[in-house]
Formats: structure tokens, C-alpha cells, sequence
């Protein structure tokens, strides 16, 4: 059970209570209910879709939707993106870079980057046909939140602290295969075949935006993984976009 909160503590602002104190196996063991916690969002998300899409502008709906992805996340996965923009944009040796992601102010590189991928992200949720948006919502954001999983696993952490690090040092590939198998349950569920595609475009796009940070800091952090889960959301949503639109 402290697994399935962790997870839903780490990628929510909702205050999940864990069960006494979590062990280190728990935090592991929360890396196979990361698609569980996209899953939710996108079940509230499309929840939002289902009773507001009668009365709201498609436009305007899809900027509501946005907007409350990205406050049922607190912003984590934005606030991470424009870090990692601001960071890997900054010349110098790894120790610089880092020392820049680290840096709460956002600089203008990061600005360009949180704009692109807000007016994507609107644009292509708009586009997805009506009766395919509630589905893709639940779809797109249970994949990218796996797609984070394939870095973790495959790389390792840049720094020598931070809140990620236990996720990293208990990252396994069998937790990432349990996790691959909820999500492509989920997504054949609504998608069928198709699936394969809607799983690959993600997972393409975040090991090559991994391996361009890989060597850029010979690893990854916790914001570079925010900086995943945002382009795997929008390679989730193109890909449904082909396939539906």
C-alpha cells in the first residue's frame, strides 16, 4: 500500500498519507504504480472532459485541461522541464550545468520552453477528435508517466543527493517491466493494436532526450525526468493524434 502512495505522493499535490514510516523497498516498489498515478490523473482529467465538454468551447476546454494538469501536479514536471531548458542550454563542464537546474530562478530559454510546450500540449488535446479525448487523456498521461521509468532505470543519477535519488538507487528492471505491463493493458484496452505505437513514440522520445542530458551531466536528476515526462506526454498525444485525428 505505501508503494501505491509514494507514487501518488510523488507525481500529485494531493496529501496521500503513507502507513507509518515507508522502507526503502517501498520507494522501489512505488516505481510500478507510477502508471497507476497517471492513470488517476488522467481519470480526473477526463472526468473534467466528460462534464464540462457540453458547455465549454473545445479551445477553452482544453486550456482548462491543461491548466489543471498542471495543478494537480503542483507544476513538478513543468518546473523541471524549464530547469533542464535553462540548464542544458548553458555552456561549461557538468558541475555548471547542474548548479544552473538547480537555480529556482527560470531563465528565458526555460520561459520559451514552458510556453512551446503548454501551446502543444492545448493544440493537440484540441485537435484529438471529441469522442477519442476522454480515452487519450487517461492514455497518454498513464504512458508518460511509465516513460519516466526507462531513464531511471537505464541511467544513472547525476547528482550525489537529492529527492530523487532513492527512486534511482532502487530502480530495477523488474519494476519496469511490471510497469510496462500495466501500461500497455491500458493503453490496448482503449486503443487495441495501436497500442504499440501510442507506447513507442513516448518511450523513443524520452530515452533520446535522456541520452542527449546523459551527456550533457553523465546522468540525469529529477528535473531532467520532468523534463521526460513532458515530452513524453507530448509524443503520447501526437501519436494518438495520428492514429484518431
Amino acid at each position: 500500500m505505501n508503494s501505491l502512495i509514494i507514487a501518488l505522493q510523488l507525481l500529485t499535490k494531493i496529501p496521500f498519507r503513507t502507513v507509518g514510516e515507508p522502507s526503502k523497498a517501498s520507494f522501489g516498489g512505488s516505481l510500478v504504480f507510477f502508471p497507476i498515478a497517471g492513470l488517476f490523473i488522467g481519470l480526473l482529467c477526463s472526468g473534467i472532459n466528460l462534464l464540462s465538454g457540453a458547455y465549454l468551447p473545445q479551445a477553452v476546454l482544453s486550456v482548462v485541461i491543461v491548466l489543471f494538469m498542471a495543478f494537480i501536479t503542483g507544476g513538478l514536471h513543468l518546473d523541471g522541464l524549464a530547469d533542464t531548458i535553462d540548464g542544458t542550454s548553458a555552456s561549461g563542464t557538468a558541475e555548471k550545468i547542474l548548479a544552473v537546474m538547480r537555480d529556482s530562478r527560470v531563465g528565458s530559454m526555460g520561459v520559451v520552453g514552458l510556453f512551446g510546450t503548454l501551446a502543444l500540449k492545448t493544440s493537440l488535446i484540441y485537435y484529438i477528435p471529441g469522442e477519442t479525448k476522454g480515452v487519450s487523456l487517461i492514455v497518454a498521461l498513464t504512458v508518460s508517466r511509465w516513460a519516466m521509468l526507462l531513464p531511471m532505470t537505464l541511467f544513472k543519477y547525476a547528482r550525489t543527493d537529492g529527492k530523487a535519488k532513492i527512486f534511482f538507487d532502487n530502480a530495477s528492471i523488474g519494476s519496469l517491466l511490471s510497469a510496462t505491463a500495466i501500461t500497455a493493458a491500458v493503453a490496448a484496452l482503449y486503443f487495441g493494436f495501436s497500442a504499440l505505437y501510442i507506447l513507442a513514440a513516448p518511450a523513443a522520445a524520452s530515452l533520446l532526450l535522456a541520452a542527449y542530458i546523459n551527456k550533457k551531466i553523465n546522468g540525469i536528476t529529477g528535473d531532467t525526468l520532468g523534463a521526460v515526462n513532458e515530452t513524453a506526454e507530448i509524443a503520447a498525444f501526437s501519436a494518438i493524434y495520428f492514429i484518431a485525428g
